[in-house]
């Protein structure tokens, strides 16, 4: 980018050209103050659909807890009947975590895939004209994919802390 100096200068000659030229009706403005205004709109939408996203990522993450309570609740004869047979407790919230591991981290993967395709595209269709080079977001995509991790695991240790303790008598219970 230019310099400060530069940019004062710039704004000198906008404002001595426009003075000079106002009688004629000619006005006279800086194609950058045009551009940072055009950049700021498209910063600001982009910052409102990583808001939307955001929340559809909460939504997702509560989503997966309450599935997996729901689930645990669901189960709690078959979960018995295993601890009967001598399934471990830990056996069981190893199963309850693997499957919440492939449902979150698919769900995960696909997110950001799909945020990286619509990078590309969007660099495509607005800035690889102007020879803006493309730089994705392996920050944000990396953050994004281990804090949800972190937080599918928050969501669903209750329900399987829950299912863990499950006692084999439970099974017995719940035919009743």
């Amino acid at each position: 980018g230019k310099g400060e100096d530069e940019r004062r200068a710039a704004a000198g000659l906008a404002a001595a050209l426009d003075k000079a030229l106002a009688a004629e009706g000619v006005l006279v403005t800086l194609i950058v103050d045009e551009i940072l205004l055009v950049q700021g709109l498209v910063l600001a939408i982009l910052a409102i659909f990583q808001a939307y996203l955001a929340l559809g990522l909460g939504v997702g993450l509560l989503g997966i807890g309450v599935v997996t309570a729901r689930a645990v609740r669901d189960r709690t004869h078959v979960i018995g009947l295993l601890r009967a047979v001598g399934v471990s407790k830990r056996q069981i919230g190893s199963s309850l975590a693997g499957e919440v591991a492939w449902t979150g981290g698919l769900g995960l993967t696909v997110g950001v895939v799909i945020g990286l395709m619509f990078h590309v595209r969007l660099h495509a269709a607005l800035w690889e004209e102007q020879g803006a080079a493309l730089a994705l977001p392996w920050g944000s995509a990396v953050t994004v994919m281990f804090g949800g991790v972190l937080l599918v695991g928050l969501s669903v240790a209750w329900p399987i802390r829950a299912a863990m303790r499950i006692a084999p008598a439970e099974a017995l219970r719940s035919l009743e």
